[in-house]
């Protein structure tokens, strides 16, 4: 499983303040976890146990801008630094 983490506030500092809690974005379902230990179907990549071949896009800007789209559902979030 391939697990893409970002946090709704990107912060480069260490301490009690670097930010807040990720999102986790998953590529595919874990079967075995069960659903208390997958993430929103809005965030998995290829749900079901036969992988369609679905991506996690990942666009990092100059900026330090991310955006991460679930190709399967079109669902998009972008994390600003």
């Amino acid at each position: 499983m391939i697990l893409v983490a970002c946090s709704t506030e990107l912060r480069s500092e260490y301490g009690a303040r670097k930010g807040g809690s990720p999102d986790v974005w998953q590529l595919h379902y874990a079967v075995e976890g069960g659903k208390d230990h997958n993430v929103a179907a809005d965030l998995i990549a290829n749900p079901e146990e036969k992988c369609e071949g679905k991506s996690i896009k990942v666009e990092a800007e100059a900026d330090g801008t991310i955006t991460v789209t679930n190709t399967r559902t079109g669902f998009t979030k972008t994390y600003k630094k």
